[in-house]
């Protein structure tokens, strides 16, 4: 179990297309150096519904991120690819008052996480980091620059749902390459422990399942057979007069499906 993180480390940036329906493609990944400081708050204010003389319901929307990172030098590419500035025929950089900033993904891990857990945000935005420099005194004091960051969601078609944050552990598959492409997610993996059940007549069998999102229901392809849900359960129930098995469809809120399929035991 983590109980402390610090140590932010492999800061990267990923240029954002962002298409009509929400969702985005990426760039390849470029690493922003001298990272100091990330603090990214949730966004999104808590809506309250009072009956009864009681907070009778309250929901918080969830709408993205919103802070700062602070580095020791904004890079020039990050200026370029996210902020528009251009670099003229004598290599000098011009900041266009005209540009309009795109948006990227921002990945980034702790050193200091047990787990070593890798991040990324999507649909980022930053505005322009401030000029600020002292005169050299005595001793030297490092002026770091911050860029703040605004950062939304993304449509991902493979789970029919917005995402704003993705996060990846050591043990994880898309952990290796994670910063050499920005991680898409993937549909969820909706299945069963069992697929297959012998169940006697006036017997049950409970099965549980994993990868659903939100709500199961079931339905049995005979009515010999009935079938409820609980959490991540399913109990089959085989009444005293079946004749046959039956085929137990388990389908949750976006239409994903799971089978069981329930033969009768002799």
């Amino acid at each position: 179990m983590n109980k402390v993180k610090y140590g932010l480390s492999n800061v990267h940036y990923a240029v954002a297309t962002i298409a009509a329906d929400g969702s985005a493609t990426f760039g390849t990944p470029k690493r922003i150096p001298g990272a100091v400081n990330l603090s990214l708050d949730p966004s999104g204010d808590a809506v309250n519904f009072f009956a009864d003389d009681i907070k009778y319901f309250t929901q918080t929307p969830n709408a993205g991120y919103s802070g700062a990172l602070e580095v020791a030098i904004v890079p020039d590419d990050f200026k370029v690819d996210v902020l528009g500035f251009k670099v003229d025929s004598n290599g000098a950089l011009v900041e266009d008052a005209n540009a309009v900033t795109k948006a990227f993904a921002l990945l980034f891990e702790f050193q200091g996480d047990e787990k070593a857990t890798r991040h990324v945000i999507y649909n980022c935005t930053a505005a322009r980091p401030s000029v600020a420099g002292n005169t050299k005194e005595e001793s030297i004091e490092v002026q770091t620059e911050t860029l703040n960051i605004t950062a939304g969601m993304i449509y991902v078609p493979s789970l029919s749902t917005n995402v704003p944050k993705v996060s990846v552990k050591k043990e994880q598959s898309p952990y290796t390459n994670f910063f050499s492409a920005v991680y898409q997610p993937a549909g969820l993996s909706f299945a069963v422990n069992e697929s297959a059940v012998t169940i006697a007549a006036g017997g049950f069998k409970v099965v549980t399942f994993t990868g659903n999102s939100g709500d199961v229901t079931a339905a049995s392809s005979s009515v010999g057979v009935s079938a409820s849900v609980t959490e991540n359960q399913v109990a089959i129930t085989v009444a005293d007069d079946a004749s046959a098995g039956a085929t137990v469809t388990l389908t949750d809120e976006d239409s994903h499906t799971a089978t069981i399929t329930v033969t009768l035991a002799e």
